[in-house]
């Protein structure tokens, strides 16, 4: 897997500078995951991996045109907050998958209940 070149441009922040690593790179890659799905797009896809590398460990992830998902469903609206916070640098700051999907649960409790109210 490492010498896949993808893979190296979708590395968490910690794998590249040789940090302690935890599951909270699975956290990071996950919002890569997201951010291809709803975009269509590879992060880092205009980079080479040294640039990438250097992007990552600098903080840099792509940017989101917030205009393009406002005008999306509150279901995308709510995936592009959970990109944001699975790219969090700090891997200490960044939230447990366990904390990505209470909040995803959260988020479809609520738009159940607000479908619920519109019959």
């Amino acid at each position: 897997f490492s010498s896949c070149i993808v893979h190296q441009q979708l590395r968490a922040p910690e794998e590249i500078i040789d940090a302690p690593l935890t599951e909270k790179i699975d956290v990071y890659t996950l919002g890569n995951v997201i951010y291809s799905i709803l975009t269509g797009l590879l992060v880092n896809r205009n980079y080479d991996i040294k640039k990438a590398h250097r992007r990552i460990t600098r903080g840099k992830t792509e940017e989101i045109d917030e205009e393009f998902f406002v005008q999306r469903s509150p279901a995308e609206q709510v995936l592009v907050k959970v990109i944001q916070w699975c790219w969090t640098f700090d891997a200490k700051e960044r939230p447990s998958i366990f904390e990505v999907v209470e909040y995803l649960e959260d988020e479809v409790r609520k738009s159940v209940y607000s479908s619920q109210d519109t019959y």
